[in-house]
C-alpha cells in the first residue's frame, strides 16, 4: 500500500531457460535458474519505474510474471523483459505485466520486451475495470501462446475489459497463436 521509486537498479528472478526449445513455453525445456510462486513485484500502492531499471527474467506459474499491478504504476523508463507466466490451466495472463480490475499503468517511455504468457497479454494483460495508458515506449517481441487449446491471445497487449488508450509509442513484433 505504499510508495516505491525505482531507479538505476536490477531485479532479476533468476530463471535460465536452456535446452532444446519447448513449443509449449516457448523456452527451453530446462530451467536451470528458478521458478517464482509470485511476480516480481506487486503494486498495491504506487510505483515509479524510471531509466536504468531492468526487470527480467521471473518465471511465475500464474498471472503477472514481472509486474502485478493493483495499483498504479508508472513507467518513465527502464524495461520489463524476459518474464514468463505459465501454468497447465487456461487464465495465466500478463507475462510481463498483470494489470487487475483496480489497477492503472501508465507508459511514457521504456520498454516492455520479450515476455510470455500462457494465455493473454504475452507482454501486458489488463482485466475488469483496469485502465492503461500509452503514450510513450516500445512493447515488442512478447509472445501469448502455450500447448493448450484455445488460449494465446494479445502477444504485445491483451485486452479482457478495462480502458487501453494508445497516443504514441510502439508495438511491433509480437506473437499470438490465436488473435
Amino acid at each position: 500500500g505504499g510508495d516505491l521509486t525505482l531507479s538505476h537498479i536490477t531485479v532479476d528472478g533468476g530463471a535460465v531457460w536452456s535446452g532444446e526449445l519447448n513449443s509449449a513455453t516457448p523456452a527451453g525445456r530446462t530451467n536451470t535458474g528458478l521458478a517464482a510462486s509470485a511476480p516480481l513485484i506487486k503494486v498495491d500502492g504506487s510505483m515509479a519505474l524510471r531509466g536504468g531499471t531492468a526487470l527480467q527474467n521471473n518465471d511465475r506459474s500464474s498471472s503477472g510474471g514481472g509486474v502485478y499491478v493493483a495499483g498504479t504504476l508508472t513507467m518513465t523508463g527502464g524495461e520489463i523483459s524476459n518474464n514468463r507466466a505459465y501454468g497447465d490451466t487456461a487464465g495465466v495472463n500478463g507475462g510481463g505485466v498483470y494489470v487487475t480490475t483496480s489497477g492503472t499503468f501508465s507508459m511514457n517511455s521504456g520498454s516492455i520486451s520479450d515476455n510470455h504468457a500462457a494465455n493473454y497479454g504475452g507482454g501486458i494483460h489488463i482485466t475488469g475495470r483496469g485502465a492503461f495508458t500509452m503514450t510513450g515506449g516500445d512493447i515488442s517481441g512478447n509472445m501469448a501462446m502455450s500447448g493448450l487449446s484455445n488460449t494465446g491471445r494479445g502477444g504485445g497487449v491483451g485486452l479482457a475489459g478495462g480502458i487501453f488508450t494508445l497516443t504514441d509509442g510502439n508495438i511491433l513484433n509480437n506473437y499470438a497463436t490465436l488473435y
